[in-house]
């Protein structure tokens, strides 16, 4: 079984995620591969992900993976504030999942853009979360434009997407 997420037209990206239930190791590995995942290693695997160059624009992978064995939970983090290419510019991604719980996903995403014109220092900010349960995605992103510390714009997006077991 797997939970499928899309948006927009045929053209749009998608997020399918296959449904593993709890076994012993060797059962849970052999049905992630049915579906085309597989188990990691996070002390060999994972290793060769931090900050390695990658084909995709903007993308180094994570900077922190975090295994926590006693809660079956894995917490991947990405930031990138103030590079050198571009001084201007913070971003932030957090992905969250439980073992005992994957239908509980979480990502959670910052970013933020600095601008000077004049005497004023322009700031465009974001936050995303997308999250889940056995039943609903739950989308939320808020912008806001502040000038000079003060918001002058915010327009915030919620939304409620029923999973569909088709």
């Amino acid at each position: 079984m797997t939970t499928s997420l899309y948006t927009g037209s045929q053209m749009a990206s998608s997020i399918t995620l296959p449904f593993i239930p709890l076994n012993d190791e060797a059962t849970s590995t052999k049905l992630a591969s049915l579906v085309g995942s597989r188990n990691v290693e996070l002390k060999q695997d994972a290793m060769q992900y931090l900050k390695q160059p990658s084909d995709v624009a903007g993308w180094a992978g994570p900077d922190t993976v975090i295994r926590n064995e006693a809660k079956a939970e894995t917490t991947v983090i990405y930031s990138e504030a103030d590079t050198a290419s571009n001084p201007q510019t913070a971003l932030s991604v957090t992905y969250r999942l439980s073992d005992y719980a994957p239908g509980n996903a979480r990502v959670s995403g910052t970013s933020s853009i600095r601008l000077k014109h004049d005497a004023n220092i322009f700031l465009w900010e974001g936050a995303t979360t997308i999250r889940s349960d056995t039943a609903n995605f739950y989308y939320r992103h808020v912008r806001t434009l502040k000038k000079n510390r003060e918001a002058i714009r915010r327009k915030e997006w919620e939304e409620t997407i029923e999973r569909k077991f088709q």
